[in-house]
């Protein structure tokens, strides 16, 4: 989505997000602020899926540099399908995804997830699932 259309389509996300933030995020109403913030000046992109005029799938992404090496990587920060989704707009989606992160000189996709239906989604697209995420509570 344009940063413009972000508006439109902000309850849609919002609600994605208050299910599929990762864990090192907080749904507070001020986190969800942010991330609409994020939106509108560009540092964060919306994406959306939509056939027959229904909201399929939906999530949000942020090209992370990574602190040691400077490389860029793009950041599937939160994702959602809805019901009926089918294997091809997910591939469909995936390749919006590495042309996005190709023309922004991106390394690497990376996510995390605990739903085992995007693991399965995430491991058909070719993920690598060598790495874990370890979290502690502060």
């Amino acid at each position: 989505l344009a940063t413009d259309q972000c508006s439109a389509y902000w309850e849609d996300l919002k609600q994605m997000l208050k299910v599929a933030l990762p864990p090192t995020g907080q749904a507070t109403n001020e986190g969800l602020v942010e991330i609409f913030q994020s939106l509108l000046a560009g540092t964060a992109q919306a994406w959306v899926a939509i056939q027959n005029e229904t909201l399929k799938a939906a999530a949000i992404t942020m090209i992370q540099v990574e602190a040691g090496t400077k490389v860029r990587n793009l950041l599937i920060y939160a994702l959602c399908g809805y019901s009926g989704v089918s294997q091809d707009l997910w591939e469909e989606g995936f390749k919006t995804f590495k042309a996005f992160a190709k023309a922004n000189d991106c390394r690497k996709i990376i996510a995390y997830s605990k739903v085992p239906r995007v693991m399965e989604i995430a491991q058909s697209l070719g993920a690598s699932m060598d790495f874990r995420l370890l979290e502690w509570e502060v």
